[in-house]
């Protein structure tokens, strides 16, 4: 619960905009059910929708920038 998913557009055509993605925005979990289905809620409008699980992957967002150290090794 809680976690960020982004939704298969199956009803995108491969041809006419071949470079679009065919997944949609993130959406939180809301709650899953037993036989593969999911709530999920739009992050931009607050609506619930159910979903069949199989149309949902893992949201990773980019990684943290942290800053790193420089040790300046001298030649023997």
């Amino acid at each position: 619960m809680g976690e960020k998913v982004l939704l298969c557009n199956s009803k995108l055509r491969l041809f006419p905009d071949k470079l679009n993605s065919r997944w949609l925005r993130p959406f939180m979990v809301v709650k899953t059910y037993p036989q593969g289905g999911v709530e999920v809620k739009s992050v931009a409008t607050n609506k619930t929708f159910k979903v069949n699980g199989h149309k949902l992957k893992h949201f990773y967002e980019g990684d943290k920038v942290c800053l790193v150290e420089e040790i300046r090794l001298k030649d023997p």
